[in-house]
């Protein structure tokens, strides 16, 4: 991550946002990096205090049914119960057979990073193939997102 430098702003941008950063993401679509430009500059989140959100990219999972099913098998007539044991079961299904998407985005990009930079000095083809793998499995991964 690098401070935002002067030729991306101007001094009232630099006021607005004098924590602001930008980082250059590996390519994957075209020879052009992106940009990521952060206003507030980088903060660390604590995954403890994020409240409960479902992720799209479950339904893709053939077993995803499995765990909607046996979370309201026993609800009991109680829907706030059925829904705490829906939110344990897909959480925990989620660490263990799912996988977290973000995190699986981030190193598939930080692998895709690392073979760009590598291959700036010297070129390999099993790394060139390898990189084009990353970039599918990258891909799939952003439609999952």
């Amino acid at each position: 991550m690098e401070r935002l430098d002067r030729t991306m702003s101007n001094d009232k941008w630099r006021a607005l946002f004098p924590e602001g950063t930008v980082r250059t993401l590996p390519r994957t679509y075209s020879d052009h990096s992106p940009l990521v430009v952060l206003t507030q500059g980088m903060h660390s989140s604590n995954p403890k205090n994020r409240p409960f959100r479902f992720e799209a990219a479950w339904l893709c999972h053939p077993n995803f049914s499995d765990v909607v099913l046996n979370s309201w098998a026993n609800m009991n007539f109680s829907l706030m119960e059925a829904i705490k044991e829906f939110t344990s079961n897909v959480q925990t299904w989620n660490k263990e057979v799912f996988g977290n998407v973000y995190r699986r985005k981030r190193f598939l990009l930080a692998r895709i990073e690392g073979i760009q930079k590598f291959q700036t000095h010297n070129y390999s083809h099993n790394l060139f193939l390898l990189e084009q793998d990353l970039i599918k499995q990258y891909n799939s991964t952003l439609f999952q997102e």
